[in-house]
């Protein structure tokens, strides 16, 4: 694994999935780590993790709030650049489905509320940590989803969210490219985590269902993902910057490919 020693990386949405399995990751490569979470104690448990895998307590700075909100952004960035004196790495994991069906929320609070934080809140985010990014000649990785290019008929607003993501992601990686800052996106297909069996769907009925959507016949994991947002932030993959990086199981290239 590469090495991230005296790297400085700002996770949000850390406390699950792919955000908790590139803290992990980074983490066990010497990353100095700010990670974000709504969810104090799940960011404190996040943090043994960390530490179990050989990052120090003073490694890690745990910004608990709700990021749709301004001031909670940019006091993320304040103190992760006040702690750690510089920013080398943003990965941006937040994100919402926005699910249309939702009989207890109006359509337009569901699509207010999808986009303001798969899409608003990265912006900002990107905006502020940019001139410290352009310091360090370091990078973006925004991890989101396949329905930005595959329909997805009870999650419109995400999927709309997600394709404004894509636009972003290249749009952004022409502006900061002069400035040295590489951006990159992952894409995985639907990940087998303690979130899809909570939803109903068992191991067996997961299994299954990656037979049928995915040409390699299985759905991703977290730790494949979050191996590909570590390449893809290191500096082996330094001749790279506007790339779309589908970890999917080759969902994204069978004909009429089916919702998650």
């Amino acid at each position: 694994m590469t090495s991230f020693q005296g790297k400085v990386a700002l996770i949000t949405g850390a406390t699950s999935g792919i955000g908790q399995a590139t803290a992990r990751r980074l983490a066990s490569a010497g990353c100095l780590l700010a990670m974000t979470g709504k969810d104090q104690d799940e960011l404190m448990e996040l943090a043994r993790q960390c530490q179990r895998l050989g990052a120090s307590e003073q490694q890690i700075l745990l910004l608990a709030g709700d990021l749709t909100e301004d001031k909670n952004i940019e006091e993320v960035v304040a103190r992760t650049v006040e702690k750690f004196c510089k920013l080398d790495i943003l990965v941006h994991n937040l994100s919402w489905g926005g699910i249309l069906g939702d009989k207890n929320k109006a359509p337009s609070e569901l699509y207010d509320e999808a986009m303001r934080l798969n899409v608003r809140s990265l912006f900002y985010l990107t905006k502020l940590s940019a001139p410290h990014l352009i310091a360090t000649k370091g990078c973006i990785v925004i991890n989101y989803n396949v329905p930005s290019f595959t329909s997805s008929t009870d999650k419109i607003v995400y999927s709309m969210a997600k394709l404004a993501l894509d636009q972003f992601m290249r749009s952004i990686s022409v502006d900061l490219a002069p400035k040295g800052v590489r951006v990159n996106s992952v894409n995985p297909g639907a990940i087998v985590d303690l979130g899809t069996f909570m939803n109903g769907h068992g191991p067996s009925k997961v299994k299954q269902s990656g037979k049928g959507e995915h040409p390699l016949g299985k759905h991703s994991k977290d730790k494949e993902a979050a191996a590909a947002i570590g390449f893809l932030a290191s500096h082996d993959a330094a001749m790279i910057t506007g790339e779309l990086l589908t970890i999917d199981s080759g969902r994204h290239i069978r004909p009429g490919a089916p919702k998650d």
